[in-house]
């Protein structure tokens, strides 16, 4: 995944969010979307979406799949969506 050299602040976060669900991918364990921010504070524990002018956590993990840097798919058996990298 390649961002721009001259990158807005949220790209940070993005990047960020990319690095773990790539790390806990690789690990064979696709991330469910609750939980997953406390992961990404493990990495960085001031992280929070707020910062970056998102409401929610879920509209910031909308905001990186828009961008295709993330997929997710709505899990019926966990009732949760599951993170991935894009093919």
């Amino acid at each position: 995944m390649t961002f721009p050299a001259d990158e807005p602040a949220e790209d940070n976060a993005f990047r960020l969010l990319v690095d773990v669900v790539t790390e806990l991918q690789r690990a064979g364990n696709p991330p469910q979307l609750s939980g997953l921010k406390n992961k990404l504070r493990k990495h960085t524990p001031d992280f929070s979406e707020k910062r970056y002018g998102f409401n929610s956590f879920l509209s910031f993990a909308k905001a990186a799949r828009a961008r295709d840097l993330i997929a997710m798919e709505w899990d019926e058996d966990t009732g949760d969506y599951v993170l991935r990298l894009p093919d």
